[in-house]
């Protein structure tokens, strides 16, 4: 990110994620420990932490829709307590299905920043960002 928007923007986008990854902490432990509370409370931080991520990378980049980012990151966050569930009640095989569809929808994710930060650094010659 420092390459193509600067040590500011990194540094703002480092925090954001750095938020997150102390969530999805805090968000096992209290499932863990069977803090209900806790859960719906984390979990509520964290979706509205897919609004800021949203709005963060729709404002250092034109081409990226913060729409698109913010129905990427609910996708995520909801695969990603699926995923929690299933390792915390053992079950396998939907963790290995879950971890599939997480897989696919980062190399989604992925393809559509790289097309933002093409677009943005050579222009519309590439066409449109395709989301699906």
């Amino acid at each position: 990110m420092i390459v193509f928007y600067g040590p500011e923007v990194a540094e703002e986008f480092l925090g954001i994620l750095s938020r997150d990854i102390l969530r999805i902490w805090r968000l096992v432990d209290a499932i863990k420990s069977n803090r209900q509370d806790l859960v719906s409370e984390i979990t509520v931080a964290l979706y509205e932490g897919a609004d800021d991520r949203a709005a963060f990378l729709s404002r250092i980049n034109a081409y990226w829709d913060q729409a698109t980012w913010r129905d990427f990151f609910i996708q995520y966050i909801s695969m990603l307590n699926e995923l929690i569930l299933s390792i915390m009640e053992e079950n396998y095989e939907n963790e290995i299905r879950v971890f599939d569809r997480m897989g696919n929808l980062s190399v989604l994710m992925g393809n559509y920043m790289a097309r933002g930060i093409i677009q943005s650094s050579f222009g519309q010659q590439f066409g449109p960002i395709p989301t699906d």
